[in-house]
């Protein structure tokens, strides 16, 4: 998949997609030479829409990547600690919430399958008991957004070759 699309699909220009590149915040993505444009493989694809999402929430681009390299099997991933995810967030111009800079990162991340059946359960292991602010990320969903933008490009690009 060329860039352009990719850049479509996370809604991230290319040259943002290209510094998390050369930063090495893709796996399986090394830095191109300049002229030389990236072909990215669903995997790529799918790392991408995890980060998008987070970033649109505030993380930072490294912290992003960390939680989308977590994914492996997991259907759905739930970070928090308790006290020191909110005290580390700070309010932003436009009613965003960044994480402050330079802040320490001391979020556990724990693999589940449902909301409604294990959700509750793993909110009760975390050290301290039930955080008062978590955040789960719906791999199983963000990863079928990426599945159905990557078939989409595929036909796009076979019924181009056979015209």
């Amino acid at each position: 998949m060329d860039a352009r699309s990719v850049s479509k699909a996370v809604g991230f220009g290319t040259g943002t997609i290209n510094s998390w590149i050369n930063h090495d915040l893709i796996p399986g993505m090394a830095p191109g030479e300049r002229g030389r444009p990236h072909r990215f493989h669903l995997e790529a694809l799918t790392h991408l829409v995890i980060m998008a999402e987070m970033v649109r929430l505030g993380f930072s681009a490294g912290f992003a990547s960390q939680i989308a390299k977590q994914r492996d099997d997991a259907k759905r991933l739930l970070l928090g600690d308790g006290t020191t995810l909110a005290l580390q967030m700070v309010p932003h111009a436009g009613g965003k919430i960044i994480m402050r800079e330079g802040a320490p990162m001391a979020v556990s991340s724990t693999k589940f399958e449902s909301e409604e059946e294990d959700l509750p359960k793993k909110l009760a292991t975390f050290p301290g008991g039930r955080p008062g602010v978590y955040v789960v990320v719906d791999i199983e969903a963000l990863t079928a957004r990426a599945r159905q933008v990557w078939d989409e490009w595929q036909q796009e690009q076979a019924s181009t070759s056979a015209a």
